[in-house]
């Protein structure tokens, strides 16, 4: 059974007496009656300095266990089957094995897939959401329309209005005033007039005029604004119109806001599209990240190719309807950055024509995992599998991409698209989901073998 804000955090430092006073704690601040009511509660402690160090950040580690501690009963913590926690970078005498161990059982953390679980890595507010949502109990939304997978455990906060509003984006880094805030206002369901908005990944401070254009462009005080690093202050806020995360138009103009922040004047105003992040078209051009693809190309039939998931992906631990709702946001994601595409006559790979392609059987393999920048480089045909584009494997039919770089066929074992020199088909298995594997004879370290019997 759970229990609610019955702990005390534990920090390097004895505290002061309970009930004074934190001199870094200034009553004019946002966070000042969340940190009084928790140190009230017994949950937080202060350091013998007599300070509290609100904006000292905290490691995935401390946040669980904070977290645990007081969603859990003492109990569950200690009677938890502390081998079921399996981390690679988790020793069986870490501190935090036990709360880790609750979280894992109950779905709240889940590590990475490289059989991480970084516990020393500062955690950020796209993490602690996941965490204190689902420890909290907090009604969690799915939609098909998620684009991140953190999306419904921070509207779930929106929802309660329980967002930090010192919190920008979701990549910020939570630091200890911002997980008593969420706390305070989670435990005793406060409802505070100052909280924000999830707006694609930033986070902006809620206001009755607010409009959301969709992909993270939000309109008020007469302006556009999104991402810091696109200039914003030459369109039209009356005509634009936003089409993706980094394409827009107005009535002049459309704009691709990549690394040069291009006005792309030779695009069609009325006919432009943009088919994902990467890939747009108009009734001339297809292009490529802002730049028209050069050559015999039909924009008329041109789209993204399909996408398909292997059995790697779809055997994971879950309920079938998470699972479901997590393959759906991944298909989307990965949607985004896609990066092969075709029309009536070739299939293109970024802004090149992928060579010998069957157009009919084409499809690329999408990840259920977060790859940062990279394009999902994987695709094959009835024929062959390939890698950016070019060809990986002769052998489709006997093809598997058993880990995220690691994939194999009847004849060879492939790193990314390089061969594994000697490695044996038949026995060799990813040993991290990344860069380590092993077969009958060695043990291999991306394409190289590093220890042989």
């Amino acid at each position: 059974m759970k229990k609610l804000l019955l702990f005390i955090i534990i920090f390097p430092v004895i505290s002061v007496n309970c009930f004074a006073n934190f001199s870094d704690v200034d009553e004019n601040t946002s966070y000042y009656d969340s940190i009084l009511y928790a140190q009230d509660k017994g949950i937080v402690q202060g350091y013998d300095d007599g300070l509290f160090r609100p904006y000292n950040s905290i490691t995935r580690s401390e946040f669980t266990k904070v977290i645990i501690e007081s969603t859990f009963s003492d109990e569950e913590i200690n009677s938890c089957d502390l081998s079921t926690v399996a981390f690679d970078d988790v020793p069986n005498d870490n501190w935090a094995l036990k709360y880790l161990c609750v979280a894992k059982k109950n779905d709240i953390i889940r590590g990475y897939a490289d059989g991480l679980f970084r516990p020393s890595q500062l955690i950020n507010f796209a993490e602690a959401a996941k965490i204190i949502t689902i420890s909290f109990d907090i009604q969690i939304y799915r939609s098909a329309d998620d684009l991140y997978w953190y999306y419904p455990y921070i509207n779930a906060l929106v929802e309660k209005k329980a967002t930090p509003t010192t919190i920008d984006s979701v990549f910020d880094e939570v630091n200890r005033a911002e997980m008593v805030r969420m706390m305070y206002l989670l435990g005793e369901d406060v409802q505070s007039d100052e909280y924000k908005l999830l707006m694609h990944n930033s986070l902006w401070d809620y206001r009755s005029d607010l409009l959301d254009l969709g992909w993270g462009f939000v309109k008020y005080d007469g302006k556009i604004w999104g991402n810091p690093a696109f200039d914003l202050s030459e369109v039209d806020v009356d005509s634009f119109e936003a089409l993706s995360e980094v394409d827009a138009k107005d009535k002049n103009h459309v704009y691709k806001f990549n690394r040069d922040y291009n006005i792309n004047d030779q695009a069609d105003l009325e006919t432009y599209e943009a088919l994902n992040n990467v890939y747009a078209k108009d009734k001339n051009n297809v292009y490529f990240e802002g730049k028209a693809i050069e050559g015999d190309i039909d924009p008329e039939t041109f789209e993204l190719v399909d996408m398909f998931y292997t059995e790697m992906e779809l055997a994971r631990e879950g309920d079938s309807g998470y699972l479901e709702w997590e393959r759906n946001l991944m298909m989307n994601y990965h949607t985004q950055i896609l990066s092969y595409g075709k029309d009536k006559n070739n299939v293109y790979f970024m802004s090149n024509i992928v060579e010998g392609a069957d157009l009919n059987s084409f499809v690329a393999y999408a990840f259920l995992q977060y790859l940062e920048d990279i394009y999902p480089p994987y695709a094959k045909d009835s024929n062959n599998v390939y890698f950016n584009g070019n060809i990986l494997s002769n052998d489709a039919a006997n093809f598997e991409l058993f880990s995220w770089l690691y994939s194999k066929d009847s004849e060879f074992v492939y790193f990314t698209n390089k061969k594994v020199e000697g490695a044996d088909p038949e026995t060799f298995v990813s040993t991290n989901d990344w860069d380590e594997g092993e077969d009958k004879n060695c043990e291999y370290l991306e394409e190289n073998s590093m220890l042989c019997a």
